[in-house]
C-alpha cells in the first residue's frame, strides 16, 4: 500500500472512531435520538465492514506482491542458469566439432585411422571431407547419449 493509501485509510479509521464516539453520546440521550441510533449503528457497521474489506485486500495485495518478487528472483535465477548451460553446450558442441576435425584429419593422414574408421564408422578414404565430420560427430553423440543412458 502506498502512503498516500495508508493516510487514506488512517483518516478513515479516524472517521469511524469518531461516529462512534457520536454514538456514545447519542446513547447518553437515547430517548432523543432513538431513530438516529438505529441509524448510527448501521452506518457504523457499514464503515466497519468497508475497513475490513480494504485491510483484507490490501493484505492480499502486499501477499501477492511478495509472492511476484519471490517468484522473478526464481525466474531470473532458472534464466541465468539457463544461460550459463546453453554457453556451456555451445563450447563442447564446438570442442566435438574441433575433436571430429582433428580425427578426420588424421583419417586422411595415417593408414591405421583408416581402418578404425572403416570398422567403427563406415567411413572411407574417398569420401567428402564435411561428410565425414558428420559421421564422426554422429558417432560421439550416439556414444555419449548410450553412456547418459546406463
Amino acid at each position: 500500500m502506498s502512503e498516500e493509501e495508508k493516510k487514506v485509510v488512517e483518516n478513515f479509521k479516524s472517521f469511524i472512531e469518531q461516529k462512534e464516539k457520536e454514538q456514545e453520546t447519542l446513547y447518553e440521550n437515547e430517548e432523543f435520538y432513538k431513530d438516529d441510533i438505529e441509524q448510527n449503528e448501521l452506518f457504523l457497521k457499514m464503515l466497519h465492514s468497508i475497513l475490513n474489506l480494504i485491510e483484507k485486500q490490501s493484505k492480499e495485495i502486499e501477499h501477492l506482491k511478495n509472492l511476484n518478487e519471490h517468484q522473478s528472483k526464481d525466474m531470473t535465477k532458472a534464466v541465468n542458469y539457463t544461460f550459463e548451460q546453453n554457453k556451456e553446450l555451445e563450447i563442447k558442441d564446438k570442442m566435438i566439432d574441433e575433436m571430429a576435425k582433428e580425427i578426420n584429419k588424421a583419417h586422411f593422414e595415417q593408414n591405421d585411422f583408416e581402418k578404425w574408421f572403416e570398422k567403427m564408422l563406415g567411413v572411407q578414404k574417398k569420401m567428402d571431407y564435411g561428410y565425414v565430420v558428420d559421421v564422426i560427430k554422429y558417432h560421439f553423440r550416439k556414444k555419449v547419449e548410450n553412456n547418459e543412458r546406463r
